[in-house]
């Protein structure tokens, strides 16, 4: 081959590689944008990935948030029904209790209706006293009616009168009977002292005479009866005059309900004031006929 076939030849080989350069720095520049793109692209499909994680994360966060609170509305529902429940329970025992207390109050005042009509000459003659204390009657009676100085028998006018109110209060079935005996602050006479060495053994007797007359002649059954004495340390009146220790000198028959299980019984209900009380005679002698200074025995 001569040297001009072998130029040409030379000159087609570098254009094929020129024009083979040029494609292949240009099919370079093109994958390099290319790259430049996918790695955009993946940058942010990277980014929105995270994002995604992190608004998963956020959102199970607030679902325990939530979870959480539902649980605890449900656990404050539950409790809310079991109060619910127990004040129910509770309105429904204070209902309960209403009715009782109010059939108690009823069963008080007739009981205090049929003792005033039938008692009513005792009542005008001023030897019974009859008043409502909540939901007791109280009954009072003037000593010296029941019994005789420093004596703890039963006089016959005594017996009478407790025969009448008995019969009454007899009738209020489910109540206890508690008599309290009083005395004033006199001491015992020397001549009584064996018997009854102070007023406590006084009065204790008298209330005890008493319960054993309601039990015994009227009937009523022992088991709602209680004998309690106070002597001369629950006063309704001053012991400094002779009308006053007559007051003072009484029988109180207190109509209550009974007694609940832990509760103790009341020394008295008698109102302590100084005047006298409704159905108490303004004055009266000592007891026995003797004179002021005498004890009233």
């Amino acid at each position: 081959m001569d040297n001009r076939k072998i130029a040409l030849a030379a000159l087609a080989i570098a254009a094929v590689g020129a024009a083979a350069a040029v494609l292949f720095a240009a099919r370079g520049r093109a994958a390099v944008t290319e790259a430049r793109v996918l790695r955009a692209e993946m940058a942010l499909l990277t980014q929105a990935r995270d994002d995604a994680s992190k608004q998963t994360l956020a959102q199970r966060v607030e679902l325990d948030r939530m979870a959480a609170a539902l649980s605890k509305v449900e656990t404050e529902l539950e409790a809310a029904k079991r109060a619910n429940i127990d004040l129910g329970n509770k309105l429904a025992g204070y209902s309960e209790e209403l009715v009782r207390k109010q059939s108690e109050l009823r069963q008080v005042g007739e009981t205090q209706q049929q003792l005033a009509e039938q008692l009513r000459l005792e009542l005008d003659d001023h030897k019974i006293s009859i008043a409502r204390l909540g939901n007791s009657l109280s009954v009072n009676l003037v000593g010296q009616m029941l019994f005789g100085s420093g004596q703890a028998g039963l006089t016959a006018e005594g017996a009478d009168v407790l025969t009448r109110v008995g019969t009454v209060i007899k009738q209020a079935t489910g109540r206890t009977i508690r008599v309290v005996g009083h005395t004033d602050n006199r001491p015992i006479s020397a001549a009584r002292q064996g018997l009854y060495p102070t007023n406590w053994e006084l009065s204790t007797a008298r209330a005890a005479t008493v319960v054993r007359f309601l039990v015994g002649p009227v009937g009523i059954a022992p088991e709602r009866c209680e004998a309690v004495g106070m002597g001369e340390f629950q006063p309704v009146a001053s012991n400094e005059t002779s009308a006053g220790r007559m007051q003072n000198r009484r029988i109180e028959i207190l109509l209550a309900p009974p007694l609940q299980r832990g509760d103790t019984a009341t020394e008295s209900t008698a109102p302590q004031t100084d005047a006298a009380p409704a159905g108490v005679p303004p004055a009266a002698a000592a007891e026995g006929g003797g004179p002021a200074l005498v004890p009233d025995r």
